[in-house]
Order: structure tokens, then C-alpha cells, then sequence
């Protein structure tokens, strides 16, 4: 239960936050959703492997505690997905000058 909670569940926020950075990103000409789709290669299972190891290396915390480090570093991908969108409406916004 505890690999479930720490391991997968982050896992699967991870990749409804690239889902939806996709989606947001699609059909506008921007290179910022396949840079998504590159950094969710490699930062999702990444993700998920030092989760697992902290899990194992832990086995005295309890579930909230490994659960809340674990979402934590989970949600640094979703987060500087999220910091590019807004920095690249940002630049549009400004370039175009408005």
C-alpha cells in the first residue's frame, strides 16, 4: 500500500500535468509541448525510481510522511511545466506589444 500511495499516485499526477500541458500547447505552433513530451521521458520515471528508493531506504517513516516527500518531489515537474506555459504567454504577450 505504501509503494501505491508513494509511488504510483505521484506518478499518475505527473502524467495528467503533462496531459494537460500538452493539451494546452497543442495546435498553436509552440515547441513548448514537445519539450513537455521530451521532459516527461525522462522526468517521470525518474521521478518515480527516487521515490521508490526513498521508500525502501525509509521503511521507519510513516505513509504521510513518505507520502508528503513524495508528492513534493513530484510536483517540481508539473510545476516548471506549468512556470514554461506561462512564461511563453508572457513573451507572446509582451513581443507582440500590447
Amino acid at each position: 500500500m505504501k509503494y501505491l500511495v508513494c509511488v504510483v499516485a505521484p506518478m499518475v499526477v505527473q502524467l495528467a500535468a503533462a496531459w494537460i500541458a500538452i493539451l494546452l500547447t497543442s495546435g498553436g505552433g509552440s515547441f513548448v509541448g514537445l519539450f513537455v513530451m521530451l521532459l516527461a521521458l525522462l522526468a517521470v520515471p525518474a521521478t518515480a525510481i527516487v521515490n521508490l528508493v526513498t521508500v525502501r531506504a525509509h521503511p521507519d517513516w510513516s505513509m504521510g510522511r513518505a507520502a508528503m516527500r513524495s508528492f513534493l518531489v513530484a510536483l517540481v515537474f508539473p510545476g516548471a511545466i506549468f512556470a514554461l506555459y506561462a512564461l511563453q504567454i508572457l513573451l507572446e504577450y509582451f513581443l507582440r506589444g500590447y
